[in-house]
């Protein structure tokens, strides 16, 4: 019941702009400029350590540099769940909000200090954040949010980092900020919008359930469902959603006085929950390898090996990071219209005759003068980007409600 408030919707932006839009930038942003920041890296290591790289070598720092964003992820998303518990939901979010505004100082210092080791440590600390806002986001939107809404709000987390890539992929464009003298600025430039989310924090609100079943501050979890919903304290404790928030807290007390559950023990006592656990854990498994986070690391180097001159490439670039958002915000309507279980075999399916049909297309393409090859290259690789969209971009964040 209640309404939609200022202060639940400013929750929700400040989640959508603080926390997810900067997964989506930092995955793609360092895509385009890499022509400019390979030769910084290379600069960097001269001038501290005398070494001139080869261009093996070069290759081989500038992979750890990219992917070193994706370690932090995994630091983030495996300490979520304890971080979330420990310190809360609010706090949880300020962290991912406060890492990328940190990690915005580091790119920019790098530049001016000619180190590579602040552009490896910046990396790693909006990789952390990324990780970590993706076991925060969902379950802080689904716990403030109506009920009758929270699903679909909380698979709002594939819009704002697509939203993000998007972001990325105009600005990094060589006219903008992808080039020698800005590159810094690119990069760095994602710590604004993150530092007036955190000036928001001072009035987005911990999640009430959080208060409550856990915290068990009650009148303090009251006052804040009545904020977020427009009603009296006196209404709140008697809609359904409190009622359930004290249907949960009892089901706690009683987990508390009995036997801890871990995944272990659940694997080998709860045996009907295998089943349900292993597609959550498979989905998201099929979701981080399926190759999304190398496609749009390299989809620059996979666009002008397919023979596109810069301007073609940044347009095409462009072009994939639109049909993302596109298909991340109908996602969340198909996740409304049809099972996710269809959704997810259906992306799966596809996903895997693109990958299959853009990886013949490159084998085939160096020495070949035919143009067909080269538009088989950009039309598979937009229909990966549409085929992960449909299901496997959204529907693992889904499936746990």
């Amino acid at each position: 019941g209640g309404r939609y408030t200022p202060r639940l919707i400013v929750t929700i932006i400040a989640n959508i702009i603080g926390a997810t839009v900067p997964i989506g930038w930092h995955l793609s942003v360092i895509n385009a400029p890499q022509h400019v920041i390979k030769p910084f890296c290379n600069e960097s290591m001269y001038s501290h350590y005398g070494i001139d790289l080869s261009e093996s070598n070069l290759d081989l720092v500038w992979a750890f540099v990219v992917s070193i964003f994706l370690a932090g992820g995994l630091l983030g998303a495996v300490f979520g769940d304890r971080i979330l518990h420990k310190v809360g939901r609010k706090f949880s979010f300020e962290i991912c909000v406060l890492s990328h505004v940190i990690g915005a100082i580091l790119f920019t210092v790098a530049k001016f200090a000619s180190s590579v080791e602040l552009l490896v440590l910046g990396r790693l600390l909006v990789g952390f954040g990324s990780g970590l806002a993706t076991c925060v986001v969902p379950i802080y939107l689904a716990e403030i949010c109506p009920p009758h809404i929270s699903t679909i709000v909380s698979a709002t987390l594939p819009v704002g980092s697509s939203t993000g890539n998007l972001l990325a992929q105009v600005l990094a464009m060589k006219h903008v900020l992808g080039n020698e003298e800005a590159w810094a600025v690119l990069l760095a430039t994602i710590g604004v919008p993150c530092l007036l989310c955190l000036f928001l924090t001072v009035i987005v609100p911990e999640s009430p359930y959080y208060l409550y079943t856990i915290k068990k501050k009650d009148s303090e979890a009251i006052k804040v469902l009545s904020q977020l919903r427009g009603l009296t304290p006196e209404e709140v404790v008697q809609t359904s959603e409190f009622h359930t928030y004290k249907k949960e807290r009892a089901d706690l007390e009683r987990e508390e006085e009995s036997e801890k559950w871990d995944l272990k023990k659940i694997w080998q006592k709860q045996t009907h929950l295998r089943m349900p656990v292993s597609i959550c854990l498979l989905s998201h498994m099929a979701q981080q390898l399926s190759g999304i986070a190398m496609v749009f690391y390299y989809s620059t180097s996979v666009f002008r090996a397919a023979g596109l001159n810069d301007n073609q490439t940044y347009i095409a670039n462009i072009g994939a990071a639109i049909f993302n958002i596109f298909m991340a915000a109908f996602a969340v309507w198909l996740i409304s219209r049809f099972t996710l279980r269809t959704l997810i075999l259906s992306s799966s399916l596809t996903t895997g005759i693109s990958l299959t049909g853009l990886a013949v297309s490159l084998i085939y393409l160096p020495g070949n003068e035919s143009l067909f090859l080269p538009y088989s290259c950009v039309t598979f690789f937009v229909l990966f980007v549409i085929s992960f969209g449909i299901g496997l971009g959204s529907v693992p964040f889904s499936l746990p409600s």
